[in-house]
């Protein structure tokens, strides 16, 4: 299928849920999306979970849950439940600070630790605030990984099958339209170009889909090897003799090359042809002699820049 036939060759929803299996980059995707969002002029807030850690690995900021502006145009947020129904709270009941006492408590905690996609929703229901909000035009969520992120996803759609009426009922409902809704909502998926990535990517896809019932966006394959040498190339190299230890390292680093390039192929052709319906984009390995947060997510975001609009 031309990939112009495709869903999700621009991002340009207003809110992006980035998420894959673990390992696979899918912070520095979400970061480079975010960035390279701000960069277009869009107000972009990029929203992490409380479990990481506060200080973020890439920008170098430490995360909290008001809005913390890293660039221009480009801000982070550290989300958690129970900071979100204390600010539902607040905005909902007068006067704002009265359970206060109760929020704090450990009982609360011990319920809401106990209760099945409690923390989840109160998380989204903020995430949901956001995306809405005026203050921001497009809001790049880095998801958990492929099981807390089904988990996490799925909870409004429980939610509104087990609760018929009420204000829960209603919110769970919002924030579900909001996850429906291919508009406003684009679920992005990053993967390895290996079989165990491929097939877990095909599944979390799958599942999303039909548990969840997502708005399916492209498919990102992270740290792709290019192919530097044609086969003809290759079997050229294989002819030399070794005059040098030198150059037999360079020709058998060579051929390990175009090998492992070969390979990872294979791996993204069947991913393409597992969700054919979407845009598949590929992000070459970015090797650097040191660690460099901020060059990291800038050379990822100009391979993404392709594909990240203005919000619509």
């Amino acid at each position: 299928m031309p990939e112009r036939a495709r869903r999700g060759a621009r991002i340009a929803q207003r809110l992006v849920v980035v998420t894959g299996k673990g390992g696979v980059g899918k912070s520095t995707i979400a970061a480079a999306l975010a960035q390279r969002s701000a960069q277009l002029g869009v107000r972009t807030l990029l929203v992490v979970p409380a479990e990481r850690d506060e200080r973020h690995p890439l920008f170098g900021t430490t995360t909290r849950y008001a809005p913390t502006e890293v660039a221009a145009n480009l801000s982070i947020s550290r989300v958690d439940g129970h900071s979100a129904l204390k600010e539902y709270v607040h905005r909902t009941v007068w006067p704002p600070r009265i359970y206060d006492w109760f929020l704090d408590s450990r009982a609360l905690a011990h319920f809401t630790e106990a209760a099945p996609g409690f923390e989840e929703l109160m998380c989204l229901g903020k995430l949901y605030d956001l995306a809405t909000s005026p203050t921001f035009g497009r809001v790049v969520f880095d998801a958990p990984s492929t099981g807390h992120a089904l988990l996490m996803l799925g909870v409004p759609r429980v939610t509104t099958s087990a609760v018929r009426a009420g204000a829960l009922h209603r919110n769970a409902q919002k924030i579900q339209s909001m996850l429906e809704d291919e508009a406003r909502t684009t679920v992005v998926t990053v993967a390895l170009a290996e079989e165990m990535s491929v097939r877990e990517t095909l599944e979390l896809r799958e599942r999303l889909h039909t548990e969840v019932g997502l708005a399916l966006g492209p498919v990102i394959v992270n740290r792709v090897r290019t192919q530097l040498f044609s086969a003809d190339e290759i079997e050229a190299l294989g002819r030399i003799g070794a005059p040098s230890p030198t150059l037999c390292a360079m020709v058998d680093a060579a051929q390990a090359r175009y090998a492992l390039a070969a390979v990872q192929a294979t791996h993204v052709e069947t991913l393409q042809a597992g969700c054919d319906d979407v845009a598949l984009h590929a992000v070459s390995e970015v090797v650097r002699d040191r660690f460099d947060g901020a060059r990291l997510v800038g050379a990822v975001g100009d391979a993404l820049a392709p594909i990240i609009a203005a919000a619509s």
